[in-house]
């Protein structure tokens, strides 16, 4: 099965929501996009379209297929902070585990201060 992302953010949080494509139909995916093309327009930023319409050809009958690609609602600019937050937790945790495994078993306290500069 196919299982798409559905997010929103606000300056101070954030949340993912897995779902169905199937859950959501083309009226309220068309009424999202239009909410996100406001914020987007105000940014300078193309608007975006994920209701897709595709038609092909199946033994001689032409077939009408709508797609809602669920993904083009997601929010880059807070997901890109998101992704960074994490790297950088990431790195610091990978610090305090080279740390610990190299001075853990002396019996002194370890300082580390951070440089903010």
């Amino acid at each position: 099965g196919s299982t798409r992302v559905n997010a929103a953010s606000s300056s101070d949080s954030s949340y993912n929501v897995l779902f169905n494509p199937g859950s959501m139909d083309i009226k309220e995916a068309n009424e999202r996009a239009r909410m996100i093309n406001i914020e987007r327009g105000k940014k300078g930023l193309d608007p975006i379209c994920p209701v897709k319409e595709y038609e092909f050809d199946r033994n001689g009958q032409l077939l009408k297929y709508t797609l809602i690609d669920s993904r083009e609602l997601l929010p880059v600019d807070p997901m890109a902070e998101v992704v960074r937050n994490v790297s950088l937790s990431t790195l610091k945790l990978r610090f305090l585990d080279f740390a610990i495994k190299k001075y853990g078993e002396q019996k002194e306290n370890i300082d580390i201060v951070r440089n903010t500069k």
